[in-house]
């Protein structure tokens, strides 16, 4: 099997999956048989990436939400808005996790930019200025 470009891959999965969001697992499933039959898989952070930036061309972002604790459907809400407002996406899609380390607020990661106002984080500056 001949290897196709990542960038021509990424449009492809970006398609099939906003055609059939239901079946998102099978189409991970199938990239990952692709990436291990055509000896790629050292790519595949570089076609997640571009995968990323074709859905997000496309209206639709992926965020990394990291909390201290659970957030709240409030607050859930407010993000999803934040993310939208600043790609101009139509969707936004947040993956959430908890890290006690953070101590409180919120880290928000959307391709090609991050927002960090963790306490840790705060508290790291606070140590460098010193």
């Amino acid at each position: 099997m001949r290897a196709v470009s990542r960038r021509l891959l990424a449009r492809s999965f970006a398609s099939e999956l906003l055609k059939a969001p239901l079946k998102k697992q099978h189409l991970i499933q199938s990239l990952a048989a692709y990436l291990l039959e055509t000896k790629q898989i050292k790519t595949l952070d570089m076609v997640l990436a571009d995968i990323t930036k074709e859905l997000a061309n496309r209206g639709h972002v992926a965020a990394e939400v990291i909390t201290a604790r659970e957030i709240s459907s409030v607050a859930r809400a407010a993000i999803t808005e934040l993310v939208k407002s600043t790609t101009g996406a139509t969707t936004a899609e947040l993956s959430e996790s908890t890290s006690p380390d953070l101590i409180g607020g919120v880290k928000l990661t959307i391709p090609g930019r991050e927002l960090d106002t963790s306490v840790k984080r705060q508290l790291q500056q606070l140590k460098a200025e010193r």
